[in-house]
């Protein structure tokens, strides 16, 4: 177990990298928002705000790959838009039983989650996007904001990788 303390203690000398870094999370997360309204799709924010957290504060961790931000969040983009036009748009399964709707939000997490492992793209993050899909009537214009927000994450921590560290 880790010694208890309060300030990072490996702040010393990094602390303009801990700047730089925070700095291009608010340009990233600012272009994020750009793109999706945060009151109606809280979910989808969140998931791609610990995503901005992630690839800014951890790159090096495997769930901050390139290939782990892009590939997580387009499982979750899948499955979640499955589960809605399923469950929601097409009522192709119908539920009529109580909490049904959080049983397909939890079944979009699991999913998410086996979908990433086969693929090695585990992302944390996606989870967000999974739920935020499954509990909402599916619709191309959110599908297609998010597919373009996390490409554009994804194409910002690729220019930035140089500059960003593991802090």
């Amino acid at each position: 177990m880790g010694s208890f303390h309060i300030a990072n203690p490996n702040i010393r000398g990094h602390w303009g990298r801990y700047l730089a870094q925070s700095v291009l999370a608010v340009f990233a997360m600012l272009v994020v928002l750009l793109f999706i309204d945060s009151v109606a799709n809280a979910a989808l924010v969140a998931g791609l705000g610990s995503t901005v957290v992630t690839a800014f504060l951890h790159p090096q961790a495997s769930s901050g790959r390139l290939r782990a931000i892009i590939g997580g969040h387009s499982c979750g983009l899948i499955v979640g838009s499955i589960l809605a036009l399923v469950f929601i748009n097409y009522e192709l399964v119908i539920i009529t039983f109580a909490y049904g709707d959080i049983l397909v939000m939890a079944g979009a997490v699991g999913l998410t989650i086996l979908a990433m492992g086969l693929t090695d793209t585990e992302h944390p993050p996606a989870a967000g996007i999974a739920l935020g899909m499954a509990g909402r009537p599916w619709e191309l214009n959110i599908f297609v904001y998010i597919l373009i927000a996390v490409l554009i994450l994804g194409i910002i921590r690729f220019i930035f990788n140089k500059l960003i560290k593991e802090i």
